[in-house]
């Protein structure tokens, strides 16, 4: 096993599944998101079953790569929204 204490450290592989797992149940299209949320569960589940840390390490990294695209794409569609709603009522 490599880097195993990284691989048996339940709480933050938890946090980082919850996190995924709400990113990848959002009820709205978010363009590229499942992907990258997959990438990360997959990574995180091979961490699990192999014991491995490298791959949990990996997964760390998608589920902020997946965090930081959604608040991203969160940005963008709320300035769009902004700017649509204030040439509506000017």
């Amino acid at each position: 096993p490599r880097w195993g204490a990284l691989a048996r450290s339940p709480r933050a592989l938890g946090i980082a599944l919850i996190a995924t797992g709400l990113m990848c149940a959002l009820p709205f299209f978010v363009p590229l998101g499942n992907p990258i949320s997959g990438a990360a569960l997959v990574c995180i589940g091979l961490a699990l079953a192999e014991d491995d840390g490298v791959m949990a390490a990996l997964g760390f990294v998608f589920t902020g790569l997946t965090l930081a695209y959604h608040a991203a794409f969160a940005k963008v569609v709320w300035a769009g929204t902004r700017l649509l709603l204030a040439n509506l009522t000017a």
